[in-house]
């Protein structure tokens, strides 16, 4: 494993470990979940001010924020084995050429 396959998988662990962790943060006084932190910003994405209170909007945010992390965590495992898997053809193309 290459050290940049190695970093990505971290900086992948990282962010997962991360998204989990302000997936459950994102509660407020009607929010109760990730899932409804989503739905809530699907339906009112443009008077949430006016429907939720600022504990219910950060816990939108929060929810927001950790699907980011979710997908940022799947992108640097897809990189991770892009990385392991190009520095092994570039190490047996030397090898066959030296």
């Amino acid at each position: 494993m290459t050290s940049r396959s190695r970093q990505a998988a971290y900086s992948g662990k990282q962010a997962s470990e991360l998204s989990k962790e302000l997936a459950s943060v994102s509660q407020g006084k009607q929010i109760k979940s990730v899932d409804d932190a989503l739905n809530a910003f699907d339906k009112f994405r443009n008077n949430l001010n006016k429907k939720y209170s600022i504990q219910d909007r950060m816990a939108i945010s929060k929810a927001l924020e950790a699907i980011n992390q979710v997908h940022m965590a799947e992108n640097f495992k897809l990189f991770s084995k892009a990385f392991g898997f190009t520095g092994k053809v570039i190490d047996r193309y030397e090898v066959y050429w030296q």
